[in-house]
């Protein structure tokens, strides 16, 4: 059944995931001296970044000043006046062997208030600077230049005297700060010390903490400053200046999400400078309200500080402090490891309003608070928000919509009423838990909202909500303070129709507006409370964006509540729905009205005749029956054994009532709980020296001589000729991507250090040490490039293999020391291939398709894949986090061709192996790509064979053709401080989206504030006068995190995620936008899973029941293995579930193998493992063949081929005995030889002269015959190909 996309359920399924921290980058190595220089990223254990150490800087600084600077500190700042309007100063490369090549000094801030020259010229650039030399630099202040609305000078008295102030960026970390002002300056400027400066904070809270200085000289005069400061003005190492201040004229939300200077610019002083002083980044999830179910006056809540983390490189998180309302909770140091320190609390807090905070510190003793999270903690009476049931009908809208304006109970649980007939809500809920306000960094305050938005996949609350329901809410309205209802009105929002009830009383919406004034006639003690009901009619959830919601408008303070005490409980979903007889499982029931001060006593379930108290709590052990958890909203059960009767239902019972009956499997058959996996079990192990074995014979020696002495110690008698022969069963490589050849029995991995492993399996869980193998031919010819995609072309002949590989260097500018693009580091090829390996050991390199991008990072060409007609598809990842440049992602722009799913007619003899780029604006062909300049570029004409199947994907890390002809992809979500968002299209005056050039000069920027890339470089082409004002930038929003994104794609498919410059080359209106931030656009949606992930793979078995066939397993790197539950005749929607928690913290790719064995290739610890199913769980979905002593079969390797050669197969199942062995092995009808088996796999090989007249591209069946004549069917499994002719070696 093909899915829809609808939005995941997560249910962990077993102990031990730990879903609190993802680490920024998939591929990193343990922090070790030995991998310095190596090609990728070096991380600590937990994960956290520790890049290798660049290379040293060409040092910069200023000296020979034509007057001192007014302030050194936090750079040199220079302070121009009326008498003194001009400053010379010379920037010296200290470097004694480095010249400087080409810089771009830039102005931020005030830039059209200076004028800079270098060496007496008006150049934008200076072109070198030798070794020890000097470039000479002149800045003036232009004076009485003002902005629009500003007065002109000191005599303008409501002005005041207009200030100029700006930044200088010479290059990352030098800087010369600026300061124009009418004024002399005074006789002693006033030092501060450094301090954190903001990251999305709002102006308010950047106000706050500029009282929060460590050195308490300068919190005074900061004090003092805060009250007269006229603007802020923040820029950032890749974002210019941005402005804000307290006048309501200007915005007042602070965007810049690497700020490392502030000018603090007052109305009747200097300006003053401010520095961090940290890269700390203090991140705590706290929900915004906690409601006091049992009455007792208090409240635990979870303060989560698992996210926080440092930016600084090699930086760690030492020191945790939690403070609630002023006072310290808990403080925790951890020197060693932060898992050590307490990054969880759980505080139990009073009713009201409490205000919660973290501090986090680094290994240098510096401090950092975060922002501060009001909580409120409400008693179940006065609950904010408001109350809300779901009512949708199996008929359709026109069904539905009669009930709009039907009869109601009062309670929100209550059904309509038309008659004798009834339509009972399949939902209950209230807004604080249905509004998703954790997506929308703007969402009202609890006591001000009600609303409903619909999920990523357009529905409410759960996928089974998706079109044709009421809504319903219900709530009360309370006027604060001094207030009144008369200048109060009510805003309905969304839906197809609306009803509206105020104090019980039907009214009227106006037709226009859709608001009711809620004055009443009767003003004696309800003027200052009101109380409403409203019911949307919805036909399809995802028509209105922002669902359905209340708003409240008038000038008075206003509360939104609604009481729970009397609700009875109701069940919305319980998981899992299937019990099994035996007992022992976790059930979690979900829903409301659980628990309430008069039920503590008296709450209890029922089940099948079994009543089970609130207070019936295990006294120990896993297995004992009993509540673990209950709360008002959600129960956690272990069951009891019960008696298998099929079905049954569940219910609630509390003082205010009875729930409603949720029904309930009863069954002894095998369950989704039931499935298990083993441990891992460690195929390959070693170092990555061994790589490398003329560089690693005396490291080699030093591991075989422990080896052998552990062993002999061990008692067995083994000689060292022996050990050596064992030697290979030691070596990995810092695998990337694992795939099985076309002889159904040798694995292949390949590595970071660009060598392809292989080695033969012999066994599903066992192989030949001997077999190892090392195939050099990348490593040989691209020293830099790591392997990070390898397929084989399904159509070959499997005696002659072509194995295709996606190669590039992975950080390899930001291992150089270029983090980030400037000056003489303005250049960045593309220099991601796709090569054919063929001939013996792989020995032939042939260059199928060069000139791809590849990021300053580990966004690269990932992995590639093959259709069945031949096709190859690669895995694009993007250059930037949300569409727009960042240093912190190594500060390269979008591309053409980069965040798509690339197809590639590696079969067409006229295949471009050479991209070529145009200049967009011009047609001219690029002699020198430049990923710097990437997104001015557009494909040449003469692109033959390359095609954007799919668009929309940041970086899309891994995908996987399915045997139902689908593709599946996963991708990594942003994250935040990684680069902003580009959410639309140029929308200044006279540009057009064609007009975009993301390295536009901008003469002019007096008034709009915008976000520019790292890098100015002035444009190759001649640029029309007319077009040199112009700010063709697109829009620019905050950063923002999400989590990754599992998309069942096709051709053509958009998912979301911006590229301005192949928006501009195809006139794509959606490729300027943001899904997150545009929830209405055209785009293919997904399901979300925790970030990071890092492969996928189909499930082709039929263990378990088959339970699993046909799902998608995805590694979630170095957290477990994730699987994405699609349709099938027991489960109506997908979902997102977790296979297993224990891959030894090891799992970067994963592959599925013979016997639903999972096959996982490590990086950190350089193994290659394989994970296989308990017996015990198999033998709960196979009672009757377990009774029986028949065999079953799994799966079959590969499960596609060409008819025109032979092809072997490997055959996965269970009791394949030798007492009744395999007599014979059909695929389609098609008797095949066997060569092997064993108890759970058969060898063989069909012969193609038996499989011509065999239907290609159909799955059948697959059959073994045994000697008692007994049979095991395999359905739908296999498919026969037509390969085309293979005299063209390039075919």
């Amino acid at each position: 059944m093909r899915p829809s996309n609808a939005s995941p359920v997560i249910r962990k399924r077993h102990q031990g995931d730990d879903n609190k921290k993802a680490p920024l980058l998939p591929l990193c190595v343990p922090s070790d001296p030995s991998f310095a220089g190596r090609r990728f990223a070096v991380c600590h254990e937990d994960g956290s970044l520790f890049l290798p150490e660049p290379r040293p800087a060409v040092r910069l600084s200023v000296s020979s000043t034509s007057h001192p600077p007014y302030e050194r500190h936090p750079y040199p700042t220079f302070y121009l006046s009326g008498s003194t309007s001009n400053a010379t100063f010379d920037l010296v490369n200290e470097s004694p062997e480095r010249s400087s090549g080409r810089l771009y000094p830039k102005l931020e801030g005030d830039a059209e208030a200076f004028t800079i020259s270098v060496s007496g010229r008006d150049n934008h650039f200076i072109e070198d600077i030798k070794p020890n030399q000097v470039a000479n630099i002149t800045v003036r202040w232009n004076g009485g230049q003002t902005r629009e609305g500003e007065g002109t000078g000191q005599d303008d008295r409501e002005q005041g005297p207009r200030t100029n102030v700006a930044f200088l960026r010479i290059s990352r970390d030098v800087w010369v700060l600026l300061i124009g002002r009418i004024q002399p300056p005074p006789m002693r400027p006033t030092g501060f010390s450094e301090i954190g400066l903001p990251r999305g904070e709002s102006l308010p809270a950047f106000l706050d903490n500029l009282v929060a200085v460590g050195n308490t000289e300068a919190r005074e005069p900061l004090a003092a400053l805060r009250a007269s400061i006229e603007r802020i003005v923040v820029v950032g190492t890749s974002s210019p200046a941005t402005e804000y201040s307290p006048v309501p004229r200007r915005p007042s939300k602070v965007m810049v999400p690497d700020a490392v200077l502030a000018a603090l610019v007052p109305r009747d002083s200097p300006p003053v400078f401010l520095a961090p002083d940290t890269l700390l980044h203090p991140v705590m999830t706290v929900h915004r309200v906690a409601v006091d179910y049992d009455g007792d006056g208090q409240e635990a809540l979870l303060l989560d500080a698992t996210g926080s983390h440092t930016h600084e490189w090699g930086g760690r998180v030492t020191r945790y402090i939690f403070e609630v309302d002023g006072s310290v909770q808990e403080e925790t140091e951890c020197p060693e490891d932060e898992k050590n320190c307490v990054r969880e609390l759980f505080p139990s807090l009073s009713i009201g309003e409490h205000t919660s905070r973290l501090t986090i510190g680094d290994q240098e003793g510096r401090l950092l608070s975060g922002e501060d999270h009001v909580v409120q903690v409400t008693t179940i009476d006065e609950v904010p928000g408001c109350a809300l049931s779901l009512y949708p009908a199996d008929t359709g809208k026109d069904t539905v919509s009669e009930w709009l304006h039907s009869n109601a109970g009062a309670l929100i649980s209550d059904p309509l009423h038309q008659k004798e007939e009834a339509l009972r809500p399949q939902w209950v809920t209230a807004s604080i838990t249905a509004a998703g306000d954790g997506r929308d960094p703007d969402a009202p305050q609890p006591y001000e909202s009600c609303r409903i938005v619909p999920d990523r996949a357009d529905s409410y609350l759960d996928s089974q909500f998706k079109e044709h329901m009421i809504i319903r809410a219900m709530g009360t309205i309370e006027i604060l303070d001094d207030g009144s209802l008369d200048s109060m009105k009510l805003d309905v929002k969304g839906g197809d129709d609306v009803a509206v009830w105020i104090n019980g009383k039907e009214t009227q919406l106006a037709n226009d507006t859709r608001t009711i004034h809620l004055s009443r006639p009767d003003k004696k003690d309800y003027d200052k409370r009101v109380s409403f009901e409203v019911r949307w009619l919805v036909g399809e959830a995802g028509s209105s964006p922002d669902g359905v919601r209340l708003e409240v408008k008038g000038k008075n303070r206003w509360y939104m509540t609604h009481g729970q005490l009397d609700w009875p409980p109701f069940i919305n979903k319980v998981t899992p729905d299937v019990m099994s007889p035996n007992g022992g499982q976790e059930m979690i029931i979900h829903g409301v009205g659980f628990l309430n001060p008069k039920s503590l006593k008296t709450a209890k379930l029922l089940l099948s005749g079994r009543m089970v108290k609130r207070d019936e709590v295990p006294d120990g052990g896993r297995a004992e029956a009993g509540v673990l958890e209950w709360s008002g909203t959600q129960i956690t059960y272990r069951t009891h054994q019960i008696d298998e009767t099929g079905l049954s239902h569940l219910q609630v019972e509390t003082s205010s009532g009875i729930s409603n009956a949720y029904p309930v499997k009863v069954s002894a058959a095998g369950q989704m709980d039931d499935i298990k996996y083993k441990s891992p079990k460690t195929l390959l192990r070693g170092l990555f020296s061994f790589v490398d074995r003329h560089a690693a014979q005396q490291e080699e020696s030093r591991i075989l001589d422990r080896l052998f002495d552990e062993e002999r110690s061990g008692g067995e008698q083994n000689t060292r000729a022996e050990w050596q022969k064992k030697r290979d069963a030691v070596v990995g490589g810092f695998g990337l991507r694992g795939a099985w050849g076309p002889d159904a029995k040798t694995f292949y991995v390949g590595t970071a250090d660009g060598n392809l492993m292989s080695v033969r399996f012999t066994a599903n869980d066992e192989i030949d040490p001997q077999s190892l193998k090392f195939h050099d031919t990348i490593k040989k010819q691209y020293p830099d490039h790591s392997l990070i995609g390898i397929a084989f072309d399904p159509l070959r002949d499997p005696s002659d293999p072509h194995l295709y590989v996606s190669h590039a260097p992975i950080y390899y500018w930001w291992r150089k020391g270029i983090t980030c693009f400037e000056g003489e580091n303005g250049y960045a090829a593309f220099m991601a291939k796709i090569s054919r390996l063929t001939g013996p050991d792989f020995s032939v390199l042939e260059t199928v398709v060069e000139g791809l991008p590849n990021g300053n990072s580990d966004h690269n060409v990932n992995g590639i894949y093959f259709d069945n007609d031949g096709s190859l598809y690669a895995c694009s990842g993007s250059a930037t986090n949300a569409g727009w440049p960042n240093c912190m992602l190594g500060g390269l722009p979008e591309s053409p061709l980069t965040g798509a799913l690339l197809k590639i007619d590696v079969r067409n003899p006229k295949l471009t192996n050479k991209i070529e780029y145009v200049y967009y604006k011009t047609r001219e062909l690029v002699e020198k790509p430049n990923q710097v300049e990437g997104d001015r570029y557009d494909l040449a004409d003469s692109a033959v064979g390359i095609f954007i199947w799919a668009s929309g994907l940041r970086n899309i890390y891994d995908a996987t053709y399915t045997t139902k002809g689908e593709t599946y992809i996963i991708m990594n979500g942003p994250n935040n401080f990684l680069g902003m968002c580009v959410n639309g299209e140029p929308q200044s005056n006279g540009c057009t989206a064609a007009d975009f050039d993301t390295w536009d000069e901008i003469e002019n920027l007096s008034e709009q504030r915008i976000v520019r890339n790292p890098l100015y470089l002035p444009k190759p082409y001649k640029v029309p006068r007319s077009d040199k004002l112009k700010n063709c930038q697109p829009v620019i929003r905050p950063h923002f995190k999400t989590p990754d994104r599992i998309f069942r794609s096709f051709e053509g498919a958009h998912h979301g995620h911006p590229n301005p410059a192949r928006a501009r080359n195809t006139n794509d209106t959606k490729q300027w936008y943001h899904h997150v931030l545009t929830p209405d656009m055209e785009y293919t949606p997904g399901w979300e899973i925790p970030s990071p992930t890092t492969g996928i793979s189909e499930y082709r078995g039929t263990c378990f029941g088959g339970k699993l066939r046909d799902d998608m397993l995805v590694s979630r790197w170095r957290k477990g293995i994730y699987f994405l539950d699609l349709p099938d005749d027991e489960n109506a929607n997908e979902s997102i579930e977790i296979l297993t928690s224990d891959t030894g913290e090891q799992n970067l790719n994963i592959v599925y193998g013979p016997g639903c064995s999972i096959v996982i290739v490590s990086f950190v610890k350089d193994e290659v493992t394989i994970i296989t199913p308990e017996e015990e769980s198999l033998d709960k979905f196979e009672a009757e063949e377990l009774a029986a002593g028949t065999a079953v079969i799994y799966d079959i390797l590969p499960w596609r081929a060409p008819t025109q050669f032979d092809i072997p197969f490997t055959v996965g199942g269970r009791r394949f005995k030798k007492e009744k062995k395999p007599a014979a092995v059909r695929i389609g009808g098609v008797e095949a030889e066997i060569s092997s088996f064993d108890d759970t796999r058969i060898e063989g090989i069909i012969r193609a002269g038996h499989t011509r007249d065999k239907p290609a591209k159909k799955l059948v069946d697959v059959e073994v015959i045994f000697s008692d004549h007994t049979r095991a069917l395999l359905k739908e499994a296999f498919m026969f190909l037509n390969a085309p002719p293979q005299s063209d070696h390039d075919l």
